[in-house]
C-alpha cells in the first residue's frame, strides 16, 4: 500500500469520526437543555486585527532572534 493511499484512507476514516463526534455533542446537546440552541464548537476562532497584528509582530521577533 502506498503512503498517499494511506493518507487518504486515514483522512476518509477522520472525516467519518469528525461527524460521529459532532453528531453526539448534538445528541448530547439536545438530551442536556434542549432548550438552548445548537453552537457549531469546529473551525477557527476569529482573531480580532489588533490581537492578529500583535502575534506577527511578536512571531517576527521571535524568528529574527531564531535567525541570528
Amino acid at each position: 500500500m502506498s503512503l498517499d493511499r494511506a493518507l487518504q484512507e486515514l483522512y476518509q476514516e477522520k472525516e467519518i469520526l469528525d461527524k460521529a463526534i459532532l453528531y453526539m455533542e448534538q445528541l448530547e446537546h439536545s438530551v442536556n437543555n434542549p432548550m438552548l440552541p445548537l453552537r457549531d464548537k469546529r473551525g477557527r476562532k476569529s482573531v480580532p486585527e489588533g490581537e492578529r497584528k500583535e502575534i506577527s509582530e511578536r512571531m517576527k521577533r521571535y524568528w529574527a532572534s531564531k535567525k541570528q
